[in-house]
């Protein structure tokens, strides 16, 4: 035999060896285990009282090889006092606000009352009281319109008409008289008269997610979102508290016959905590339940409710409350259970044909030659040439 024709062979037994080779990985990965457990998602699993419980514990038993299982934690044993030393700080910032007002220290004024300003848009979220806030907004406009008029320049009024806008807007009532000198006053005045001829109108306020309750300024509005409410145009401070996501509060400029929407977000543990604590009856089972598996720090909440058929199960993640799988089975064998929970955990749990690995069928697509149960010879194939059976030692 020639050396060429000998390199050509050689060749050609190697190229078909490597695409056994590919083959047989291909096939490997078809059949290798499914991974037992999604180590990295936790989970908290509520079962139905109704449950038998043979198949409670078969449930819980196959959820394990699923997803890491948590228990409820207890939540915090006392709430979070009232913030009356914050308050206490503001009330304090305005008065020394007014006491350099007094003195007309000006910018002293601005600082220590814009510090206030900071803090009381918090105390509005958790107390609902707007009159400090209103009052925080006066001092600021008054100390920049008399800054203007002791210096001489005409700029005060324009710096100062966002917070007098702001104070009115925030409360329509009038501010009591004969505090501020009189080019403040008129200057509030003024402002004030321009504001209240502003038109109201309904604003349409959606949440993500929705069902929460709404306080316009200090004003509780009706129901819940998405609601309407009836508002002046312009800027107001607006709070949402919904249950298990945290209480948000902003100055927001509201457009009558417009749109506001508003994203929530996940609360702060500490927040989550108090929310759990003063839970009251009127909070669906389920809000209730997504609540405690976030506190116990887990990522899915599973529902398991007994059915006339058999058993429902429900996916939630805890964060936010979406709803991820839903699967009804009236299978309650261990093999229906865990078929049923893959299912619902979104999990491929086909059953694995063998633990030697590779079926016996499926060698020869892999290439090899099976024969009473050892692998005998190695299949070479070639498109353009017949099958041929080596021997382990090689053709």
């Amino acid at each position: 035999m020639s050396s060429a024709r000998v390199g050509a062979e050689s060749a050609s037994v190697a190229a078909v060896s490597r695409t056994a080779a590919a083959l047989l990985l291909v096939a490997s990965g078809l059949f290798a285990p499914e991974p037992a457990q999604a180590a990295d998602l936790q989970t908290m699993v509520v079962l139905d009282p109704a449950l038998d419980e043979q198949v409670r514990s078969a449930l819980l038993q196959q959820a394990k090889t699923l997803r890491t299982l948590v228990e409820p934690l207890a939540p915090p044993k006392a709430a979070a006092p009232l913030p009356s030393q914050r308050l206490t700080d503001v009330h304090r910032a305005l008065q020394t606000a007014r006491s350099a007002a007094e003195e007309a220290s000006w910018a002293e004024c601005v600082r220590v009352a814009g510090d206030g300003l900071a803090e009381s848009s918090a105390l509005l979220e958790e107390l609902g009281d707007i009159r400090v806030l209103r009052d925080l907004h006066l001092q600021i406009g008054v100390c920049l319109v008399q800054a203007s008029v002791d210096a001489g320049t005409a700029d005060g009024l324009a710096s100062a008409r966002p917070h007098f806008e702001m104070a009115t807007l925030a409360l329509e009532t009038e501010p009591p008289t004969g505090l501020f000198r009189v080019e403040a006053e008129t200057a509030l005045k003024a402002v004030r008269e321009e504001v209240l001829k502003r038109p109201r109108g309904e604003v349409l306020i959606e949440t993500d997610p929705p069902g929460a309750s709404v306080w316009i300024d200090d004003r509780e509005q009706t129901g819940v979102t998405p609601l309407r409410a009836e508002v002046r145009l312009g800027e107001h401070f607006i709070t949402v508290r919904r249950f298990r996501f945290a209480p948000l509060t902003q100055a927001k400029f509201f457009q009558p016959s417009a749109t506001l929407h508003i994203e929530l977000d996940p609360p702060r543990r500490s927040e989550l905590g108090l929310q759990l604590l003063q839970i009251g009856d009127g909070v669906p089972a389920l809000e209730r339940q997504l609540a405690e598996a976030a506190w116990s720090r887990a990522d899915e909440l599973l529902l398991a409710n007994s059915t006339a058929n058999g058993l429902a199960l429900t996916l939630y993640d805890s964060g936010s409350g979406a709803l991820l799988r839903e699967v009804a089975t009236a299978e309650l064998s261990t093999d229906g259970l865990h078929e049923a929970l893959c299912r619902v955990f979104g999990e491929p749990c086909a059953p694995v044909e063998s633990e030697a690995g590779i079926p016996w069928y499926v060698w020869p697509l892999a290439g090899a030659a099976l024969v009473g149960g050892i692998v005998t010879a190695a299949v070479l194939a070639e498109t353009s040439r017949d099958v041929i059976l080596c021997p382990r030692e090689g053709c």
